[in-house]
């Protein structure tokens, strides 16, 4: 692609009418630059934060319970202060903040994988498949997501020893997280597919004689991705904090490598006896991703909807 070609394309998409809509939200330009700031911080952490609190070497007993940089005993080389093993707060945020995104993004993944696929053979072949796949949806939908991430990670327990567990723990959580959330996209995209499925362009495909495979994810899925992307959107947050609650109630990843959930549980041990900052920094550092990444959804949802931009 020559460079004239490349200007082009970034023309016509800074020209957009979504990034016109994204342009004209001040609340979706702030939350795009939290959600940056979180996510760059949690890529990079091995880069920006200063000490490594994986690292167990590195951390000294001596250190621990300091409080914030800016109050009495503090130390300018714990910013943010330090948990009850020595390691600096703002270092494990960001390297918790990196295990919570990567248990968040790849559940979604899963999900959205799972319900497409099974919401597009749903919609598309009706009768007795369709009826099946429903009706499996709606008994999980009879149980919160909770328990079945909680279900799936206890048989998990049974099934595999526990230091295997510890090492595959994060895989454990996508697996229960996302196979508790592919119910909305398969709903979402069965409705869409049963609309798709009567035009006339399915109709052309089907006289050419294109298999129902080809015909289900070549014609009928690319029209049928703008709900299922802002849906999967909102889930990020949603699955986040799943894994946030999973860890808080002592089921999810290594202490010893802790996510957001992990900190908030170690720090809610101290709360009362004076070490506030273990657990409200983890807190407000969850809140403000998962605000972001919900804040974009829901401008992206509006701005994908062709109603709501007349309207507005």
């Amino acid at each position: 692609m020559t460079a004239s070609a490349i200007k082009l394309a970034v023309h016509r998409a800074w020209e957009s009418d979504i990034a016109y809509s994204f342009r004209d939200s001040p609340i979706a330009i702030l939350a795009a630059l939290l959600a940056v700031i979180c996510v760059a911080g949690a890529i990079f952490s091995p880069w920006l934060a200063p000490h490594n609190p994986f690292d167990l070497k590195t951390l000294n007993l001596m250190d621990s319970l300091l409080p914030p940089a800016w109050l009495p005993e503090g130390r300018s080389s714990y910013p943010l202060g330090t948990d009850n093993q020595g390691r600096d707060i703002l270092s494990a945020i960001m390297y918790g903040a990196r295990i919570s995104l990567l248990v968040g993004i790849g559940a979604v993944i899963f999900s959205l994988v799972l319900g497409v696929g099974l919401g597009l053979i749903a919609g598309y072949m009706g009768g007795r498949i369709d009826a099946f796949i429903m009706r499996v949806a709606d008994v999980q939908l009879s149980f919160p997501a909770i328990l079945i991430a909680l279900l799936i990670d206890g048989v998990a327990r049974l099934l595999v020893q526990k230091d295997a567990h510890d090492q595959i723990a994060i895989y454990v959580l996508v697996l229960a997280i996302g196979f508790s959330g592919w119910v909305q996209y398969a709903r979402t995209v069965r409705g869409s597919t049963m609309v798709e499925k009567n035009k006339e362009y399915v109709q052309a495909a089907r006289i050419m004689g294109r298999h129902p495979i080809a015909i289900m994810f070549h014609h009928v899925l690319p029209n049928v991705t703008g709900p299922v992307l802002v849906l999967a959107t909102l889930h990020i947050g949603t699955a986040i904090i799943t894994e946030a609650t999973l860890s808080f109630l002592g089921i999810g990843v290594s202490p010893t490598q802790p996510s957001l959930g992990t900190l908030i549980r170690i720090g809610n041990d101290f709360l009362f006896s004076g070490e506030w900052w273990i657990t409200v920094f983890p807190g407000i550092a969850l809140v403000v991703m998962v605000l972001s990444i919900n804040l974009l959804g829901d401008w992206l949802r509006d701005a994908l909807n062709p109603k709501l931009q007349f309207l507005g």
